[in-house]
């Protein structure tokens, strides 16, 4: 299931009773999804991405540590252990996009 089609059936099994109010929770979650937020690592965790080949990639996340000090690691949810935080990581967050800048009055990546 793709994610805009999990957000429409959430979409339409919380508004059933209030169908007009539907649009809103879409915009809702697709704002959500486009606005990285910082997860409680007790709620969830990162997950590893197989690639085409067979290897398995660890996504780099923020992290926030119980100090408050913030960095990036990544999860290994097959061993279960942060690379360099380990037992210090409160929160994570997916990176957020890089900034893009006008390049002869078109958007370029900055890479």
């Amino acid at each position: 299931m793709t994610r805009k089609e999990q957000i429409e059936q959430a979409a339409t099994e919380s508004c059933q009773h209030l169908p007009e109010f539907k649009i809103y929770f879409e915009m809702g979650a697709e704002w959500a999804d486009k606005n990285p937020h910082w997860i409680s690592v007790e709620d969830e965790l990162p997950e590893h991405n197989e690639e085409d080949n067979g290897l398995i990639s660890y996504p780099t996340v923020l992290v926030c540590l119980y100090d408050g000090f913030r960095t990036e690691d990544y999860y290994d949810d097959i061993s279960g252990e942060w690379r360099d935080y380990d037992g210090d990581v409160e929160y994570w967050m997916p990176m957020p996009q890089p900034p893009r800048k006008e390049v002869n009055n078109e958007k370029d990546n900055v890479q």
